[in-house]
C-alpha cells in the first residue's frame, strides 16, 4: 500500500531535493535587491506551481498564505512574502 504523503513531508522532501539543486545555481541579483534567499525563493514557486498555481499573483498568493510554514520548513525567516513583481523579476534573472 502506497504510503500517503502530507503537506508537511511533501515540503520538507521539496525543500531538500530543489534546494540542493537551486543552492547551486548563481545569484545574478544585485546585493541590495536580495531581500529573499533564491533557494528558498525557488522552492516556493515550485512547490505553489505544483500545487496548482498558474500566475504569478497565483504564485505570491500560495506564499503569503503559508508565509509561516514555509518559513519554517524552508529554514528562512521573511516577514514578508514576496510580491508577484519580485517573484517575476527572479525567475527572468533580472539585475535590476
Amino acid at each position: 500500500m502506497p504510503r500517503l504523503l502530507t503537506w508537511n513531508s511533501i515540503i520538507t522532501q521539496e525543500s531538500e531535493v530543489f534546494g540542493g539543486i537551486f543552492s547551486e545555481l548563481g545569484d545574478r541579483r544585485k546585493a541590495q535587491r536580495k531581500r529573499y534567499e533564491l533557494a528558498p525563493l525557488l522552492c516556493a514557486v515550485v512547490l505553489a506551481t505544483v500545487r496548482g498555481a498558474s500566475s504569478l499573483r497565483e504564485i505570491a498568493a500560495f506564499i503569503d498564505e503559508r508565509l509561516e510554514e514555509l518559513n519554517r520548513l524552508l529554514g528562512t525567516n521573511c516577514r514578508k512574502a514576496p510580491s508577484w513583481m519580485t517573484i517575476g523579476r527572479v525567475l527572468v534573472g533580472n539585475r535590476g
